[in-house]
């Protein structure tokens, strides 16, 4: 279902340099009663090594209820309800991570080579991503960025989980992610721009994508 910009304020700020994909980030995961305290596992309902295991902790019920509303189990592809995309600073890629588990699910290649991934080494199209995304070749090929305040393409003013935009803060550049593969497809080099402190902003039909100074 997609996901309004008012109710993504509304409901849970995810951070400066994050995004909630398909869904809205609620209130921070907890038990409905008050916490009394650090008393051991009590009548949390548990039995045999793990009761011991809260116990030996002193986790309270709440705290047992806590850690079951957000773990997901290995192997487990359905147990996150959100994915949180996530600028990775001087890394120069995206992260993109599972809610409510936090793991990481995928490091998307944008600014940067990745060998692990075949980003940037010709195993693919991102090697002429990379070397189109840098406005002056004769400096040599920009390969390294800062990556800040990602932004969702919009329909009617609705995210619609086709695009992620990125900014590279250091370089003046704007990065376009397909969300289908979670891929690089384009890196543009304002070529009027030094560098940009801002962030990404996308009209309300995605027309346009500005990138601030």
């Amino acid at each position: 279902m997609p996901l309004t910009r008012r109710e993504l304020i509304q409901n849970g700020a995810v951070g400066a340099a994050a995004l909630a994909v398909g869904g809205v980030l609620g209130k921070s995961i907890g038990g409905g009663a008050e916490d009394t305290g650090r008393g051991g596992g009590g009548d949390s309902g548990l039995a045999g090594q793990a009761q011991k295991v809260a116990d030996s902790r002193k986790l309270s019920p709440e705290d047992v209820t806590r850690a079951v509303k957000t773990f997901v189990a290995p192997g487990n592809q359905h147990g996150d309800e959100f994915f949180l995309i996530s600028s990775g600073g001087h890394s120069g890629q995206v992260f993109v991570m599972g809610v409510p588990s936090l793991r990481l699910l995928k490091t998307i290649g944008v600014f940067t080579p990745e060998p692990w991934q075949g980003h940037g080494y010709g195993s693919d199209s991102s090697s002429p991503v990379i070397k189109a995304g840098t406005s002056n070749p004769a400096s040599g090929t920009l390969t390294w960025g800062d990556t800040h305040h990602p932004a969702l393409s919009e329909t009617k003013g609705e995210y619609d989980g086709r695009y992620c935009y990125i900014n590279d803060r250091a370089n003046g550049r704007i990065a376009m992610i397909d969300l289908r593969d979670f891929k690089t497809k384009q890196i543009l080099d304002v070529p009027n721009l030094q560098s940009s402190h801002g962030g990404v902003f996308v009209t309300q039909d995605t027309e346009y994508v500005h990138i601030s100074t």
